[in-house]
């Protein structure tokens, strides 16, 4: 389109920044995921951590990481 058909409007901020947080509120830090058929849900799980880690601190040794 021509530069002169197009009428940008700016997006307010203040509104912005509510909406995230309303949209947030939606969400929760709960890691779900199934293992050998069991559901497992982790809470406020490091973010750091890999999912081989977990695997064996909950003593499943197979798995393995080729680093």
């Amino acid at each position: 389109m021509a530069p002169s058909a197009v009428s940008p409007t700016p997006a307010p901020a203040a509104e912005a920044s509510t909406n995230l947080a309303d949209v947030n509120a939606f969400y929760d830090t709960t890691l779900r995921f199934f293992l050998n058929g069991t559901c497992v849900n982790l809470n406020n799980i490091d973010p750091e951590i890999t999912l081989l880690e977990y695997l064996r601190s909950i003593r499943l040794t197979a798995p393995s990481w080729d680093a």
